[in-house]
């Protein structure tokens, strides 16, 4: 009886388990997304002659007008 019952709980839980990991996957999808958005917004041109070919432009700060 007991083993039948363990069985059971473990089914549920498998289940359960399942559908947690899902939704963590989905989870975890989402914040990617929103950080690719994110970068493809904000990312600085790539230098494409001199020494520093290649690499990254400091980005601009954006004077505040008064």
């Amino acid at each position: 009886m007991s083993g039948k019952l363990s069985i059971k709980d473990a089914g549920c839980r498998s289940i359960y388990s399942d559908y947690s990991k899902k939704i963590r996957k989905d989870k975890m999808a989402k914040k990617k997304a929103k950080k690719r958005r994110k970068k493809r917004k904000t990312f600085p041109p790539r230098i494409k002659t001199g020494p520093r070919k290649g690499q990254f432009r400091k980005r601009k700060k954006r004077k505040k007008t008064k």
